[in-house]
């Protein structure tokens, strides 16, 4: 298991995400359990299995949407940056799943 923290622009602790093989968890700063995302169906589930959102994966970069449909960013692999729907710049590296808490 890889663990990343999540950081805002400010160094801020936002939460952490506990990655697996085949899974992702993601944990608020204190610890608290948010939601899982599951690679085989591209789906972020809370822990009541609430659908929260879904990530489509490109060639180059991965876009994720709300249980709406709602585009809320995107993060560009070849720049390693996450930016938001606004295209306002959330980070470096993959960063998508913070935007899910927004």
């Amino acid at each position: 298991m890889v663990t990343q923290e999540l950081r805002d622009r400010t160094g801020w602790l936002m939460g952490t995400l506990y990655i697996n093989s085949d899974s992702q968890e993601l944990r608020d700063r204190h610890g608290t359990y948010l939601g899982k995302y599951d690679q085989s169906a591209n789906e972020t589930r809370d822990r009541t299995g609430w659908l929260m959102g879904t990530l489509y994966i490109n060639s180059d970069s991965q876009e994720l949407r709300d249980r709406h449909g709602t585009y809320l960013g995107k993060y560009d692999q070849s720049a390693n940056e996450t930016r938001d729907q606004t295209g306002r710049l959330v980070g470096s590296g993959n960063l998508l799943m913070t935007l899910l808490s927004r």
